[in-house]
């Protein structure tokens, strides 16, 4: 059981972990990305972008790894248009949540997004193994992604960009929702 300061996780969880030591790079990507990479800060209209699809405290949170030069963000455009959102961080902020993340360069990809009307498309695969190649090519590895057990969309774009599930924990938050305490409750 581990325990980790995280007042931004729901009360009651449970995550389904993945990994992958590396991944094969996406098939014929029809989009354009943005890169963000450490150390930089995104455009008005990129930050505009972050903050509408996983909201203002979930960006500056994934941001600050970006800023501390530890982190990507990308955004891809489908003709011209904003269509998703990926970030990959450095795993060590999960391992007190999976303690099964033992690696040192070990990379979190993800959290990810994608507009409604760009769904269906295999965008969300493409992001998560492209940002897998850029943090590779940087010397990070393995890759680790998470997503919540009631998220079936996410948990089949995990496996079919290459991830291998490693296991599901449930969660509570306690202790005037600062302390988190997990256990692994199935493979």
């Amino acid at each position: 059981m581990g325990t980790i300061l995280r007042p931004l996780l729901p009360r009651k969880f449970e995550y389904v972990l993945f990994k992958a030591d590396s991944l094969e790079p996406p098939e014929d990507a029809d989009f354009t990305v943005e890169q963000i990479g450490p150390g930089q800060e995104p455009t008005p209209e990129q930050q505009a972008f972050f903050v509408r699809c996983v909201g203002s405290m979930g960006f500056w949170y994934q941001m600050r790894w970006v800023r501390r030069g530890e982190g990507w963000a990308w955004i891809t455009r489908n003709d011209g248009q904003p269509s998703s959102t990926m970030f990959a961080t450095p795993a060590e902020r999960l391992r007190k949540i999976f303690p099964v993340i033992t690696e040192e360069k070990a990379m979190n990809i993800g959290p990810g997004y994608t507009v409604p009307e760009f769904r269906g498309r295999g965008l969300y695969t493409k992001m998560v193994q492209y940002a897998a190649n850029v943090a590779k090519e940087q010397g990070w590895g393995p890759f680790y992604g998470l997503t919540s057990l009631s998220n079936a969309a996410a948990i089949r774009g995990q496996e079919k960009c290459g991830l291998k599930r490693v296991g599901v924990w449930a969660g509570t938050r306690v202790l005037f929702n600062l302390i988190v305490m997990t256990r692994r409750v199935s493979d």
